[in-house]
């Protein structure tokens, strides 16, 4: 295997790694700074709940997607149940 093969994977797993550690941060501190400084942000206090519940919902919204388009469909209902859509645990075929 060539040098160039071996560090294309290691570089891209750096970036992803890089890129989650940064949205992850960014998600505790929206949760942690905003209700505080809602006033700060120029923000009421009943819009800072009507974001933070939004953003929980798209998050389990795509949750469920990303789950559904890795592994085709399976676990999706355990993983996600509320978005899951009224699917139902795989029956036993016995």
């Amino acid at each position: 295997m060539q040098q160039g093969q071996a560090s294309f994977p290691r570089r891209a797993l750096l970036a992803v790694s890089v890129g989650t550690c940064l949205s992850l941060m960014g998600d505790a501190s929206l949760y942690a700074v905003l209700p505080t400084h809602a006033a700060d942000a120029g923000v009421s206090v009943a819009s800072v709940g009507a974001l933070l519940s939004a953003n929980r919902f798209i998050r389990l919204l795509l949750m469920a997607r990303a789950v559904w388009s890795t592994t085709g469909g399976v676990g999706v209902a355990c993983l996600c149940p509320l978005c899951s859509s009224g699917r139902s645990q795989p029956r036993s075929t016995g």
